[in-house]
Protein backbone atom coordinates (compact mmCIF):
# COMPACT_ATOMS: atom_id res chain seq x y z
CA UNK A 1 0.00 0.00 0.00
CA UNK A 2 1.01 3.60 -0.98
CA UNK A 3 1.20 6.33 1.49
CA UNK A 4 -2.41 8.18 1.08
CA UNK A 5 -4.14 5.10 -1.11
CA UNK A 6 -7.45 3.52 -0.53
CA UNK A 7 -8.03 0.14 0.00
CA UNK A 8 -11.33 -1.57 -0.79
CA UNK A 9 -12.37 -5.06 1.16
CA UNK A 10 -15.05 -7.24 0.12
CA UNK A 11 -16.96 -8.96 3.14
CA UNK A 12 -18.99 -11.76 2.55
CA UNK A 13 -20.69 -14.08 4.80
CA UNK A 14 -23.05 -16.77 4.00
CA UNK A 15 -25.75 -18.52 6.46
CA UNK A 16 -24.97 -22.48 5.46
CA UNK A 17 -26.87 -24.62 8.11
CA UNK A 18 -29.30 -22.12 9.44
CA UNK A 19 -30.75 -18.75 9.07
CA UNK A 20 -29.24 -16.10 10.60
CA UNK A 21 -30.13 -13.18 12.47
CA UNK A 22 -29.07 -9.75 13.06
CA UNK A 23 -25.65 -10.63 11.30
CA UNK A 24 -23.34 -8.23 11.81
CA UNK A 25 -19.67 -7.90 10.87
CA UNK A 26 -17.46 -5.77 12.63
CA UNK A 27 -14.16 -4.73 12.02
CA UNK A 28 -11.27 -2.43 13.46
CA UNK A 29 -8.61 -1.03 11.32
CA UNK A 30 -5.19 0.29 12.10
CA UNK A 31 -4.17 2.88 13.57
CA UNK A 32 -3.70 5.77 10.96
CA UNK A 33 -6.42 4.24 8.74
CA UNK A 34 -9.99 4.66 8.26
CA UNK A 35 -13.25 3.76 7.33
CA UNK A 36 -14.48 5.97 4.45
CA UNK A 37 -18.24 5.74 4.51
CA UNK A 38 -20.92 2.81 6.04
CA UNK A 39 -21.17 0.69 3.04
CA UNK A 40 -24.54 -0.02 0.76
CA UNK A 41 -26.03 -3.38 2.06
CA UNK A 42 -25.60 -2.31 5.89
CA UNK A 43 -28.78 -1.19 7.86
CA UNK A 44 -28.89 1.93 9.74
CA UNK A 45 -32.26 1.12 10.82
CA UNK A 46 -34.60 -0.98 12.03
CA UNK A 47 -31.93 -3.13 13.57
CA UNK A 48 -29.61 -3.84 17.13
CA UNK A 49 -27.05 -2.20 16.58
CA UNK A 50 -27.43 -0.26 13.54
CA UNK A 51 -24.18 -0.21 11.31
CA UNK A 52 -22.02 3.12 11.96
CA UNK A 53 -18.54 4.30 11.72
CA UNK A 54 -16.93 5.21 15.45
CA UNK A 55 -16.05 8.54 15.60
CA UNK A 56 -12.22 7.38 15.05
CA UNK A 57 -13.42 6.00 12.16
CA UNK A 58 -11.20 2.74 12.53
CA UNK A 59 -14.68 0.74 13.40
CA UNK A 60 -17.16 -0.33 10.67
CA UNK A 61 -19.50 -2.03 12.42
CA UNK A 62 -21.98 -3.36 9.38
CA UNK A 63 -25.86 -5.10 10.32
CA UNK A 64 -26.75 -7.06 7.10
CA UNK A 65 -30.30 -8.09 9.51
CA UNK A 66 -31.38 -11.85 8.27
CA UNK A 67 -29.97 -13.77 6.17
CA UNK A 68 -31.94 -16.77 5.35
CA UNK A 69 -30.44 -20.33 5.05
CA UNK A 70 -28.79 -20.91 1.92
CA UNK A 71 -28.38 -17.31 0.90
CA UNK A 72 -25.50 -15.27 0.96
CA UNK A 73 -24.48 -10.94 1.02
CA UNK A 74 -21.63 -8.78 -0.07
CA UNK A 75 -20.66 -5.55 0.31
CA UNK A 76 -17.59 -3.69 -0.21
CA UNK A 77 -16.25 -1.48 2.61
CA UNK A 78 -13.34 1.57 1.12
CA UNK A 79 -10.93 2.60 3.94
CA UNK A 80 -8.18 5.23 3.60
CA UNK A 81 -4.79 4.64 4.86
CA UNK A 82 -2.60 7.35 6.63
CA UNK A 83 1.15 8.72 6.14
CA UNK A 84 2.62 5.04 6.33
CA UNK A 85 5.51 4.86 4.57
CA UNK A 86 5.06 3.16 0.94
CA UNK A 87 4.98 -0.46 1.36
CA UNK A 88 3.77 -0.67 5.26
CA UNK A 89 2.59 -4.30 5.82
CA UNK A 90 -1.36 -3.23 7.00
CA UNK A 91 -4.21 -5.36 8.46
CA UNK A 92 -7.35 -5.79 8.54
CA UNK A 93 -9.79 -8.12 10.45
CA UNK A 94 -13.33 -8.34 11.43
CA UNK A 95 -15.97 -10.83 13.65
CA UNK A 96 -18.99 -11.96 11.17
CA UNK A 97 -22.25 -12.52 14.58
CA UNK A 98 -25.70 -13.13 14.68
CA UNK A 99 -28.16 -13.79 17.39
CA UNK A 100 -26.90 -17.22 17.04
CA UNK A 101 -23.77 -16.98 17.86
CA UNK A 102 -19.77 -16.21 15.96
CA UNK A 103 -20.53 -17.34 12.99
CA UNK A 104 -17.01 -16.02 11.78
CA UNK A 105 -13.43 -15.18 12.80
CA UNK A 106 -11.58 -14.00 10.24
CA UNK A 107 -7.87 -13.76 10.57
CA UNK A 108 -6.20 -10.68 9.63
CA UNK A 109 -5.46 -10.04 6.08
CA UNK A 110 -2.23 -7.86 4.97
CA UNK A 111 -2.76 -5.13 2.46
Amino acid sequence: VRTYDEVTYTIEASANDQDAHNLTFESTLVWGMAWKEIPGGCLTSGVNPPSSISADRRTLVCNFGDLAQGSNVSIQATASVGAYANGTPLTMSGTLLSDEGVSLVRDAEEI
